[in-house]
């Protein structure tokens, strides 16, 4: 194969064709084009460009923009299929087909495995899981569908983070997700990557802090500076670029505050005391607060750890420290209910 597209131009090695085949790698219009040349020289026939889309499986042309690839062979033929799936209509469905994630006890569920899932398992709404919506052509129904449900795996993530930062509304929806990640430009996208954060997140906690996003928050503290109307692009750029990094302080700093307080609850839960006496306990323990403790054993394993590992570390390495206080705890009054004892029967 990597033979036949080195012969029709293309400096495809065996790496990049195996990328291709797990979908890892996009091709542009002319590999798309020059692709039949290259599949007729590996099989000794003639391929065609519809031959290779001849599918009913959606496909995503962007994040907003669904069809088969059928309907991207018609679009590449000039025609516009009315069963294309736009904007609109994947918002009409998704309000419809939500799950709940608010009416649920505790927080919303995330699959270890979202490939798994069967889409026909979700609780997606009776409009969507029944086909009884009239307003949406039968043929286009279960693609709208499928990407309904979709959208809802890949909402579990970041609806169970917002939880944990208590961001999560009360009554809130997949809708609030999707919500938050059309909010989310590249200013959010490249603030996530900084502070180890799904860019609906940081929508999601922008909107909490300062009642809009992160790019709207910047660009509204910039007009109220007094930049000379004359200032080179340079300046300006100099400029915005503070009142980012000082933003992404306050969100770093918010995030924090909130991980804190979700883990008192948990410990508090756990151990059953106030977070007063656990403070006690934990500095008697290690000469330190369990979060400061916590953070001295996550940055000792592995200092060079990216945000996602970072955060299942301390996930793990607070479990383990909330045991080490309940146990503490139990030990103490054990200790304390035997004392009680033997002084009583002296």
């Amino acid at each position: 194969m990597s033979d036949a597209a080195r012969l029709c131009g293309l400096a495809w090695d065996r790496s990049r064709i195996a990328a291709l085949e797990r979908g890892a790698k996009s091709i542009s219009i002319e590999e798309l084009v020059v692709l039949p040349f290259v599949l007729g020289v590996a099989c000794e026939r003639q391929v065609t460009v519809s031959e290779l889309l001849d599918s009913p499986d959606l496909v995503a042309l962007t994040p907003q923009i669904h069809g088969s690839a059928r309907d991207i062979a018609d679009i590449l033929a000039g025609e516009t299929p009315e069963d294309i799936i736009v904007p609109s209509r994947v918002a009409d469905a998704i309000g419809r087909g939500t799950w709940d994630f608010g009416r649920i006890a505790g927080p919303p569920p995330v699959p270890s495995d979202p490939g798994a899932h069967s889409f026909t398992d979700l609780p997606l709404s009776p409009e969507l899981a029944g086909g009884a919506d009239e307003e949406i052509d039968a043929q286009v129904r279960e693609p709208i569908r499928n990407l309904a449900a979709r959208t809802i795996l890949e909402a579990m993530p970041v609806a169970r983070r917002a939880f944990e930062l208590g961001l999560w509304p009360r009554g809130g929806t997949v809708g609030d997700v999707t919500r938050w990640a059309w909010l989310g430009g590249e200013t959010e996208e490249l603030a996530g990557r900084r502070l180890g954060e799904p860019p609906a997140i940081i929508v999601a906690l922008s909107l909490a802090l300062w009642g809009r996003t992160l790019s709207a928050e910047r660009d509204h503290i910039l007009s109220e500076k007094s930049v000379p109307s004359a200032a080179t692009r340079d300046t300006v750029r100099s400029v915005r670029g503070r009142i980012t990094r000082n933003l992404l302080n306050q969100l770093s700093g918010d995030i924090r505050l909130r991980e804190l307080a979700g883990e008192n609850r948990e410990i508090e839960k756990a151990t059953g005391r106030g977070a007063a006496f656990v403070a006690l306990v934990a500095r008697d323990l290690w000469g330190n607060s369990l979060a400061n403790e916590r953070d001295r054993l996550v940055a000792e394993s592995e200092p060079d750890a990216s945000p996602d590992r970072r955060r299942e570390l301390r996930e793990r390495v607070t479990r383990q420290l909330v045991d080490q206080v309940t146990e503490e705890i139990r030990r103490r009054e054990t200790g304390g209910d035997g004392q009680r004892q033997e002084e009583a029967g002296r």
